[in-house]
């Protein structure tokens, strides 16, 4: 996709600030002033700060399903596809270009005014749900694993861990939770 008009450079822009400085702590002057926008292009594009918001979790949420999508179709099984996720994790966090995950970081970020953003969250969290549960049923159809484990729970669980573990290692800065990561999900299928 070309980034080149001001509605892509405003969202790329969004996208980097966002994400690295947060959503309250970055305001449309300094969008602009990023962006190279002008602020009759960011209002005809983003009638509010919100409606960027909006976009930005929509973009967010369209990579990371895509991410997750690309490492199910390339990996053949579980353990491989964690552990694809976790070393690219590793990788972004070593890089020092890893702020967690960007739906919980937007979450906390705009606790105050959550209602005007929980609906994009939810979509989110049921989105990337619905693809674990995709990539589960697919494993199990392949005998990778067992078809009495329910995907519905493995999803959600697989989600926690991912969060649980991220959140952890943003707190604490220690790498054993990035590997833990890899670790509690083999523990949950059993592999």
């Amino acid at each position: 996709m070309n980034r080149s008009g001001p509605k892509e450079r405003i969202l790329t822009t969004a996208k980097n600030l966002f994400y690295r400085h947060g959503y309250e702590t970055t305001g449309v002057n300094q969008l602009l002033t990023d962006s190279g926008s002008h602020k009759q292009s960011f209002y005809q594009y983003f009638p509010s700060k919100s409606d960027l918001g909006k976009a930005y979790l929509e973009e967010q949420r369209q990579e990371l399903i895509r991410l997750v999508t690309y490492l199910y179709r390339k990996k053949e099984t579980p353990a491989d596809w964690i552990e694809a996720w976790a070393k690219l994790l590793k990788r972004q966090a070593a890089s020092k270009d890893f702020f967690g995950c960007p739906f919980a970081n937007f979450s906390a970020q705009t606790i105050h005014i959550k209602n005007d953003f929980q609906k994009e969250l939810k979509e989110t969290i049921s989105d990337l749900l619905s693809a674990f549960e995709i990539f589960f049923e697919g494993w199990k159809t392949n005998g990778h694993l067992t078809t009495n484990i329910s995907s519905t729970k493995l999803a959600k669980k697989t989600l926690m861990i991912y969060e649980g573990n991220i959140q952890l290692y943003l707190i604490t800065n220690e790498k054993e939770y990035l590997n833990a990561l890899e670790e509690d999900f083999l523990d949950l299928i059993g592999g």
